[in-house]
């Protein structure tokens, strides 16, 4: 765990997160960031920067629920990441958008095909305030 902590604070230097996790989750003192393993450590994957993601614990949480619940959109998500990982940049809008597209059809059920009922609304209400996007398209 300790590897953990100090692999997150190296990646919060290097991505510049200002407040927003990799899923568009908000910060707070509730909801603090987390180091994800994007391959985990059960099947192989190491402990550093470049297996990692940068996931508040609601963020987390949602995702290890999709990687059950939703198999094809924890993979999207993972790609992402790993995507991120590679650019070795801050998250660009373009990729929150691309983040964004995803959430809508987990929180909306649309277009992703679902293993088991979810009751995902705790989730959407702590998405960064619902996401500018997500929030708007949901509550039409």
């Amino acid at each position: 765990m300790g590897d953990n902590l100090h692999n997150l604070k190296i990646m919060i230097k290097k991505y510049k997160p200002n407040g927003v996790d990799w899923m568009n989750f908000i910060l707070s003192r509730r909801n603090p960031y987390t180091f994800h393993h994007i391959i985990s450590r059960h099947n192989g994957g190491e402990d550093d920067i470049s297996n990692g993601a940068i996931l508040t614990r609601n963020a987390h949480d949602l995702l290890h629920i999709l990687e059950y619940a939703c198999p094809d959109a924890f993979a999207d998500l993972q790609a992402i990441f790993v995507k991120i990982n590679y650019s070795a940049k801050p998250v660009s809008e373009k990729t929150l958008d691309e983040i964004d597209d995803i959430l809508y059809r987990v929180f909306t059920q649309d277009g992703y095909e679902f293993l088991m009922d979810v009751d995902l609304s705790g989730y959407m209400d702590s998405y960064y305030h619902g996401s500018r996007k997500c929030k708007k398209k949901i509550r039409k």
